[in-house]
């Protein structure tokens, strides 16, 4: 016979407590992320032509900088070995 975990009982790694303590405390932070999520998915119905336009906005600045940064960490490394196949 199986038998029904109370919260106390079940198994809970250290990691996962300190998670679960950090959500109850700041809950209201959950909330208003649901709310946000929700505003902005009611907006982008609404208005689909101007959230396309802001994400391929995003997406080129996104992609303007991963260029940058990779450029530079390109210019900037050591010249490590490389392994012969």
């Amino acid at each position: 016979m199986a038998s029904i975990n109370t919260p106390n009982e079940l198994h809970v790694p250290f990691a996962g407590r300190a998670l679960l303590r950090s959500l109850a405390e700041n809950w209201w932070l959950v909330l208003l992320r649901g709310i946000a999520g929700i505003v902005f998915g009611t907006m982008a119905f609404f208005w689909p032509g101007l959230t396309l336009l802001t994400l391929t906005i995003l997406w080129g600045a996104y992609a303007v900088s991963d260029g940058i940064f990779a450029l530079a960490a390109a210019i900037s490394g050591s010249g490590g070995e490389t392994s012969s196949r």
